[in-house]
């Protein structure tokens, strides 16, 4: 029902079917609750809650059919249907203006393509004042960590370790798999490109004194590259650390944290 848009407040079949008029017999008829009732036949086995529930699924099936019935009479511009159903297509609704200020005529017409293209959120999150910290507040909500990482490469490290550091023992064993994710960036002819690489690695652990070892430390999470595009962001084109955490999480899709950038400038300071 992408194509519908009925005076409902969601698309859940129960509102629309009762606004097409179809009722249950069971008034506190949901998923949720069928789900319930289930789970109570089980328990007890009275019939009357199995009645009860294989009636909420008829009634359930005869609703979508209604349903169905109703979009097949749209569909069809049929006037035999009994709601007499009073359709608008929305593409012929005629707008007067697109934008809360209503349009803004300009002298240049490439200005008209841009005033055309832009939106108020698209402006709020981008200019703001900086002494307006309601806004900037309101601003930095709106931004959202990446919650899955799409990774570009994996890398498998079997490096083991000749004999334990603690007891000098050579006999170990694989404790358990592990792995970490980098984020860093790839230097083309053609530009810059995010770079994300998942490095497996293993832990092991001594036969002897039980003492957990593994040859690749937990280090930053961020790439080499990426550290030196952020000290070119410092220094050569003069942003804030706030402004370059927007633009590495827009440009890039990488998320970092304000006082990162500051680490990243420290660190790129002490290599060289």
């Amino acid at each position: 029902m992408g194509g519908f848009i009925f005076p409902t407040y969601s698309n859940g079949l129960k509102e629309i079917a009762r606004w097409l008029g179809f009722e249950w017999t069971w008034p506190q008829s949901s998923g949720t609750a069928a789900m319930l009732l289930r789970r109570c036949w089980e328990l007890t086995y009275d019939d009357a809650l199995r009645r009860k529930l294989i009636t909420y699924n008829i009634e359930d099936c005869r609703a979508a059919a209604v349903v169905a019935e109703a979009l097949a009479h749209i569909c069809g511009d049929s006037e035999s249907h009994a709601k007499k159903l009073e359709t608008v297509n929305v593409g012929s609704l005629e707008v007067c203006f697109q934008r809360t200020f209503g349009k803004f005529p300009s002298a240049l017409p490439e200005f008209e393509k841009i005033n055309t293209a832009a939106y108020w959120d698209y402006q709020r999150s981008k200019v703001y004042i900086r002494s307006d910290k309601v806004i900037r507040r309101s601003v930095e909500k709106t931004v959202k960590s990446v919650k899955k990482v799409a990774i570009t490469k994996e890398v498998v490290l079997d490096d083991k370790p000749a004999s334990c550091p603690r007891c000098g023992k050579s006999k170990l064993w694989i404790a358990k798999r592990m792995s970490r994710v980098v984020f860093d960036l790839k230097f083309t002819r053609g530009g810059i490109k995010r770079w994300v690489v998942r490095y497996l690695y293993n832990s092991y652990r001594c036969v002897a004194c039980k003492a957990e070892i593994t040859m690749h430390r937990r280090e930053t999470k961020y790439g080499q590259n990426l550290r030196a595009y952020v000290a070119y962001l410092l220094i050569e084109m003069r942003l804030s650390h706030q402004k370059i955490r927007e633009h590495v999480a827009t440009v890039f899709n990488i998320p970092i944290i304000t006082t990162m950038a500051h680490d990243m400038k420290e660190q790129m300071a002490t290599k060289y």
